[in-house]
C-alpha cells in the first residue's frame, strides 16, 4: 500500500527482475493489462505489450537492459486508437 518504491527502489526492483530474467533466460517481458472503457472495464476484452531487455550497440552486441521507469510505463488511455 505504500507507493513510494516507485520513486526510491525502481531501479532495484528492474535490476531484481533482470537478474531472475537473465538466468532463466527470459529476454521480453509482457504487461498483461484489461483496458478501461468509458463505461468501466471491458470484461473478456485483453491487452498484452511485450517489451525487450535488451538492446544491440553498434557492433551488433546484445546489451542487456532494464530501468525501473520501464517497470512503471503506463498504458495511454486509448483515444488516438480507431473505434
Amino acid at each position: 500500500d505504500d507507493p513510494s518504491w516507485t520513486t526510491t527502489s525502481a531501479d532495484k526492483v528492474a535490476a531484481a527482475v533482470m537478474d531472475w530474467a537473465h538466468d532463466n533466460g527470459a529476454s521480453v517481458m509482457t504487461h498483461w493489462f484489461q483496458p478501461m472503457a468509458s463505461l468501466g472495464v471491458r470484461h473478456g476484452q485483453t491487452g498484452q505489450v511485450h517489451n525487450a531487455m535488451f538492446t544491440f550497440d553498434k557492433d551488433g552486441k546484445v546489451e542487456w537492459e532494464l530501468e525501473g521507469k520501464a517497470l512503471l510505463k503506463g498504458e495511454t488511455d486509448g483515444s488516438s486508437y480507431p473505434s
